[in-house]
């Protein structure tokens, strides 16, 4: 699979409400909702001033209660079984209290943090693959810094902020740091922040800081801590309805969600290992309306990098997959209108058409009517979930021929790659190196005989 991508030739403006996904496929048709689980107030549409401080909701950082998260992100009055399983029998919801809210705010903790993003993507470790649940109380081989018996890092401790600018942005990212860092007044959103370029005692490992990022070696496999990440999501089967038309929710064996009518199937996975890619800290994404072939395979976002590039580092993605749909006609990706009232959005009626259609129109875009369900792939990257040095990545699974590294071009990679005329050239050497041992043996051997001979 060809991840990596030629970089546009003017530059890209890009957020949350500029590009797609493949998840719930647009924040823009969607805003009024998808934006309950983002720390502000009212915003609803374009004219939102990120720049204003009063916009900023603090509780979502600061509350220590863990109730304010959750009433925030489910604000519509709508019962929990419209979107979850149907059997449940409790369907009311206790209203969060804000005054022992307002109480008991304090510094962000993982938990604080992972209320947000450990449930992204509609379920618990579903989006990133990195984080979930299992980094709230996390041994030390799920995560060797936020290690509870450990080191015990806070996000904040990396994630470190001025002005509350966050390090970290998954728009401004960076596979290494090259140049001097001060540890004190600089971020650390870098694993050189705190342990520099050549952090190793062996040298030969050393060696591989300036082409391979450090989270290739020490990130064998992502969700490994207990819970499953998402990593196919079929919306082209969604709309199947049980009894009396009501929604219908399967699971599997193991109490994970593999199908919803508002969503369609979904497949999960653990301990998955990465994909590898040259990666610069550039990403290509996606904007509504961009004319896509589905025939050379449609990517969400591209993350740009290659050999000949000395910033590009070999670096783990998680590749999310998806049916979502498509414009035959307009050959762009279409945004649906999930939720909200009225009979358009997708969960009120189960009516593509309508539901593409309406938005399309709210977002100034195109919309033929004939419509199809694409496969997309989105990249996502693998930052989280450090294992101890014993569990890190052996030297044989990247150098051998069928390695991780299978797919990484543009480098030689020892014990993956070869080449005819060396091994020829090695063989023979090999040989002639065997004869002359052969020929200095015998030689050993014979000449004191024949010197006692002639004695």
């Amino acid at each position: 699979m060809d991840l990596g991508s030629d970089q546009r030739q003017e530059r890209q403006e890009a957020g949350q409400e500029d590009v797609a996904n493949n998840f719930l496929i647009s924040l823009q048709a969607n805003i009024e909702d998808c934006t309950l689980c983002h720390i502000s107030y009212d915003w609803t549409d374009e004219d939102f001033d990120f720049t204003e401080e009063t916009q900023v909701d603090c509780l979502i950082c600061h509350d220590t209660t863990g109730t304010y998260a959750l009433a925030k992100f489910h604000q519509d009055g709508a019962k929990c079984s419209v979107c979850h399983d149907e059997k449940l029998s409790d369907d009311d919801r206790e209203e969060v209290d804000l005054a022992e809210v307002a109480h008991s705010i304090g510094q962000p903790s993982r938990q604080t943090c992972g209320s947000c993003h450990f449930y992204g993507g509609s379920g618990d470790g579903a989006k990133h693959g990195d984080l979930d649940s299992s980094l709230v109380q996390p041994t030390a081989s799920v995560d060797v810094h936020m290690d509870a018996d450990g080191l015990n890092f806070a996000c904040t401790t990396c994630h470190r902020t001025g002005q509350h600018v966050l390090t970290g942005s998954r728009y401004v990212m960076r596979p290494s740091d090259t140049g001097k860092i001060d540890v004190v007044k600089g971020g650390r959103g870098t694993c050189q922040s705190c342990h520099g370029d050549h952090p190793m005692q062996d040298p030969k490992l050393n060696d591989h800081t300036d082409r391979v990022a450090c989270q290739t070696y020490h990130i064998p496999t992502f969700a490994r801590g207990g819970v499953s990440t998402k990593m196919m999501w079929d919306w082209s089967t969604a709309g199947k309805r049980g009894r009396k038309g009501k929604a219908v929710v399967r699971k599997d064996d193991e109490g994970r969600v593999i199908y919803t009518s508002q969503k369609g199937d979904v497949s999960w996975d653990d301990n998955v290992i990465p994909q590898y890619i040259w990666f610069n800290g550039k990403v290509d994404y996606i904007l509504p309306g961009e004319k896509q072939d589905p025939e050379r395979g449609i990517f969400i976002n591209r993350y740009l990098g290659s050999a000949d590039d000395v910033k590009s580092r070999i670096f783990p993605v998680k590749v999310a997959m998806s049916k979502q749909p498509f414009d035959e006609v307009n050959e762009i990706l279409a945004m649906p209108r999930l939720v909200g009232r009225g009979r358009d959005p997708y969960w009120s009626g189960y009516k593509w058409e309508r539901a593409l259609r309406a938005d399309m129109k709210r977002l100034g875009l195109p919309f033929s009517g004939e419509f199809s369900f694409v496969e997309t792939s989105m990249l996502w990257p693998i930052n989280h979930m450090v294992a101890p040095v014993e569990d890190s990545v052996t030297c044989e699974e990247c150098h051998s021929r069928n390695g991780r590294m299978a797919d990484i071009e543009g480098v030689y990679i020892p014990g993956r790659d070869r080449s005819t005329l060396l091994d020829l050239v090695g063989m023979g050497m090999v040989v002639l190196t065997l004869i002359a041992v052969f020929i200095h043996s015998m030689l050993r051997v014979v000449v004191p005989i024949f010197r006692r001979g002639a004695s």
